[in-house]
Parts: structure tokens; C-alpha cells; sequence
């Protein structure tokens, strides 16, 4: 029987469990459970069962009363019944989370799961609606709307719960640090008894067919207290650990982010943590950042001056742009007496808020080639749409520097970020977070305009500890950090490098 291929598991968000895997975690569970306490099993997103097999093979069949299973592929539920016709598993082809609530004779004492993961943006709005209201039944907390289907499962799952049992979860690693992550903290924080959270190593995925950096959380359903400890703990394997650590429920409360808790860097420990060691500078203290021009279609707007001159565009409607980080031989963009950046092959942006009757009459050229943007359905892509013009791009100054904001840990020697000099007029697409000093910084910069070179040295010193604490870290050793967090970086050193300069100007 085949059991559906790569795409259709991608779009109901399935990445089998491997078998080694739901042999530690079953085998951890056991251990925080009575040797012989009568288990009453559910796993909600049953896939293939990984955790069911191998429930079975580490407990004799006198132990195993019940087991329930929810599954919406029609495919896994006839072929898991056919195999598993044991009389102990209830295998249901149901969505779980929409699932009737059980009543107390049914609350299981455990419960393991590795749970579906869809995007928010490929749950509808309705569902989104009745996910949220029963997660409000069985837990009172909120779920932000960008929140992934796991977020839903876990907390749907505690109505399932018995007290005092044990519950185990295979999860992206990501709601950690995110935002919509926080309803998840909250959880593991105050309606349960969190026991263990292990991180494995991030430039590992655990699924051959997804790119996603993976934590096992383990918890009791019991009320916690706030001098409760958990073992924290990182590694490529469950059960033998490289590194642990342990923190009580305050602190987890008081961490803003959680992937970073295991770090060796003190500073970072100590931003995480919301110490009130020393009052902390953010970056943001200094700058507004924000992302680069989002087009809608790089490869129509952006075009290059040899295609400029044999299509005789005008030039009142072209910027100077920065092309890709990996077309840039270091860290510094030098310009000419125009501001023209000193690029061989230079980039230019078309930008036009002319009405199109105008443009048609006033600039042929321009309107020819724009033409045969309409005759590719650029203008109906959907940034292009909200735009009046059609044509028309979002305003971003050039900024003094820009930041390269993601790339890859798992390199030795490796920085993920990138704080890139800009000397010349250009503006950059939404490939680079740009830096625009704040007033009080831009004074100092107009009275000492050799001052930014420092500056911007000093932020190439920032450690990757730093950077990690406030970004994410996906499958592969990917990291990438959003312009919110970017500004949350805090900076000590500038902060002494701008009070030196203030002193000296008197």
C-alpha cells in the first residue's frame, strides 16, 4: 500500500518520527512514570505510529490498556488497523483538534506526539477561528494568528490529559523566540509542570525531507511552582546529552527567548534572562531598522544598465540599487562624485508615480517596457496590486549601513550577519535590513562624519552569541533575524564609544 509521497505528507505538514527518536522519548517517559502504573496512551497525530511501535515493544501488553490514535490520512488508518489489530488501539481517521473532548473515564496518563506542521497561512480563517475557541476551552490562553497547527494540537491536547500525566513532544524548534511562540512558554510555564526541554543540534534535521530545527519538551500535568527546576538540555541525542543545565520556572518566565538558555556567553544569559545587572543599550537605541524594498518582482524591476540604454529608459525614474550580498567583495561600497556605487555591472531600480495616461504620453520607452510587465501578469502579483501605481515602489532612503541578516552557523568560523558600510546613494532590496541612525546618533555623525567608520566597526565586533539570542536558527544551521530583533541586540561597547565621542565635543 503506498502511503502517500513527499509532497502530500508537505502539505498536511507530516515528517515521520524516526524510529530511534520515539524509542528515546518513550523510553524517557517510562521513566518519570510508577514501573507499574496501568498506561493509558493517545497520540493525537499518529502518522505511522512511531510512538505507538514503540510503546509496544518497551512494555509487556498487561500494562497497555488503552491507546487512542487520530489520523486524517485515509491511507495510514487502514494500513496502522490492518497491522495493529491487537484489541488496545483506538485509531481514528478524525482531525484532532476538532475531535469531540473526552470525558474523565478516557483522560490518558500518557501522551506523546509528534504533531503536524502547516503554516499558518495554510489554515483558513474559519479554521483558525474554531482551533482558537478550543484552545481557549482547554487552556484559557490566546493563540497569536500566525501561530503553526502544533501550537493548536499542544494546547488542545491538555483537556486529554489526567492529572499528573506525562506528556512528550517532538517540536520545531522555532516557538522558542518567536512571537506567536509565546502562548506555547506560557503554557509550559503556568498550566503545567515543565520537566525537560532538549534542543538537538541545529545543523542537523531530524526528517530527511525538511529543512527544520527540532526540541523535545516533556512535562507533567500538574500546577508548577516557581522554584521548580528544569533540566535543559542540547545534543544530538536525547539520552546522551553534550551539554545540560537546569533553571527554575522564574527564570524560564523571565527569558524573552528560550533557544539561547544553554549558551556558554554570560552577556547573552544575562540579556535573555531580563537581568537588571547594568542597564542594556539596544540597538534600536541608535537606529530605526527596517527591511529593504520588497518589489513584488525582482527580476522585472531591477534591471541592468546595459538593458537601461538599449530600451532608452529615462532616467528621472531609476535608483541606484545593491545587488546581492554574495556579489559584494567586502564589507565596504565605495562611490563615485555622484553617489553612483563603483559596481563593474551596476543595478538600477525602476520607481515611477506617474498615472499610467501620463507616463504613456510623456515617456513611451518606459511605458513600452512596462507593458510587457501587463503582458506577464506582474502588475497582478500581489505587492504590485497594492501599490498605486502598479509600478510605483515603497520609499527607502539609501542607509549609511545595511545588514546581511541571515546565513549559516554551522560553518566553523562562520557569521551569520554581515553589517555592510554604505557610502554611496544606493537603496537595497528587502535581502538586506537597513540601519538609519536616530537623530540624537545623527548629530554626532554631522559633527564628526568620519564617526560612522567606527560605528560601524564596532558592530562587526558583536558576538554571533548575541545575534543567535534574539534570531532563530532552522535545520542545516540556517539563522536569520528579523529587523525587531535586529534592533533588540544589545550594544555596550557603542554605547561607549558615542559617550567618549559626546565628552570629547564637550
Amino acid at each position: 500500500m503506498t502511503l502517500g509521497g513527499a509532497l502530500d505528507r508537505n502539505k498536511l505538514g507530516q515528517y515521520f518520527t524516526p524510529a530511534s527518536v520515539a524509542k528515546e522519548m518513550v523510553s524517557f517517559a517510562l521513566e518519570l512514570m510508577p514501573p507499574s502504573q496501568e498506561i493509558r496512551f493517545l497520540e493525537p497525530g499518529f502518522g505511522h505510529g512511531a510512538f505507538y511501535k514503540a510503546l509496544i515493544q518497551s512494555v509487556p501488553g498487561s500494562r497497555l490498556s488503552k491507546a487512542w490514535g487520530y489520523e486524517i490520512n485515509p491511507d495510514y488508518v487502514e494500513y496502522m488497523n490492518e497491522a495493529c489489530s491487537d484489541g488496545i488501539l483506538d485509531l481514528r481517521l478524525a482531525d484532532f483538534t476538532t475531535a469531540l473532548l473526552p470525558n474523565s473515564e478516557k483522560k490518558v496518563n500518557l501522551l506523546l506526539c509528534n504533531p503536524p506542521y502547516v503554516r499558518h497561512h495554510h489554515i483558513s480563517l474559519s479554521n483558525k477561528k474554531l482551533l482558537s475557541e478550543n484552545v481557549q476551552k482547554a487552556t484559557g490562553i490566546s493563540l497569536n494568528g500566525r501561530a503553526g497547527l502544533y501550537c493548536y494540537f499542544i494546547l488542545v491536547a491538555h483537556s486529554w490529559l489526567a492529572p499528573d500525566a506525562i506528556s512528550g513532544w517532538l517540536l520545531p524548534s522555532e516557538f522558542m523566540d518567536t512571537e506567536y511562540g509565546k502562548a506555547i512558554r506560557e503554557y509550559l510555564t503556568t498550566n503545567v509542570m515543565l520537566h525537560r526541554i532538549h534542543r538537538f543540534e541545529s545543523s542537523e534535521s531530524l526528517f530527511y525531507d525538511a529543512i527544520v530545527s527540532s526540541t523535545i519538551v516533556f512535562f507533567h500535568n500538574r500546577i508548577p511552582v516557581e522554584d521548580h527546576e528544569v533540566d535543559l538540555s542540547f545534543g544530538d541525542r536525547l539520552s546522551t546529552p553534550t551539554i545540560t543545565s537546569r533553571l527554575k520556572i522564574s527564570q524560564l518566565k523571565r527569558a524573552r527567548k528560550w533557544s539561547s538558555l544553554l549558551s556558554d556567553d554570560d552577556q547573552a544569559k544575562f540579556s535573555i534572562l531580563g537581568s537588571e545587572r547594568r542597564p542594556q543599550f539596544k540597538l534600536s537605541d541608535f537606529f530605526e531598522v527596517k527591511r529593504g524594498i520588497a518589489t513584488g518582482a525582482n527580476s522585472f524591476f531591477i534591471i541592468s544598465t546595459d538593458k537601461i540604454e538599449s530600451l532608452q529608459l529615462p532616467s528621472d525614474f531609476l535608483k541606484p540599487i545593491l545587488p546581492s550580498s554574495r556579489y559584494l567583495a567586502g564589507d565596504e561600497i565605495e562611490a563615485d562624485e555622484n553617489g553612483e556605487p563603483l559596481f563593474e555591472d551596476r543595478l538600477y531600480l525602476i520607481d515611477c508615480k506617474l498615472p499610467e495616461e501620463k507616463l504613456r504620453h510623456e515617456h513611451p520607452q518606459l511605458w513600452q517596457y512596462l507593458e510587457t510587465g501587463i503582458k506577464a501578469g506582474v502588475h497582478l502579483h500581489t505587492l504590485c496590486q497594492s501599490r498605486k501605481p502598479w509600478y510605483s515602489q515603497e520609499s527607502r532612503p539609501p542607509a549609511p549601513i545595511i545588514c546581511k541578516y541571515m546565513g549559516n552557523t554551522s560553518r566553523p568560523g562562520s557569521k551569520p550577519l554581515r553589517f555592510i558600510l554604505n557610502h554611496s546613494h544606493a537603496i537595497a532590496t528587502n535581502a538586506y535590513h537597513l540601519l538609519y541612525p536616530r537623530p540624537s546618533l545623527q548629530a554626532l555623525l554631522d559633527s564628526d562624519p568620519n564617526l560612522i567608520r567606527s560605528v560601524w566597526q564596532m558592530l562587526n565586533k558583536i558576538t554571533v552569541d548575541l545575534f543567535i539570542v534574539e534570531g532563530r536558527t532552522y535545520g542545516g544551521g540556517m539563522f536569520k533575524i528579523e529587523p525587531g530583533e535586529l534592533g533588540k541586540i544589545p550594544v555596550g561597547s557603542l554605547t561607549d564609544l558615542l559617550n567618549s565621542e559626546r565628552n570629547k565635543n564637550g
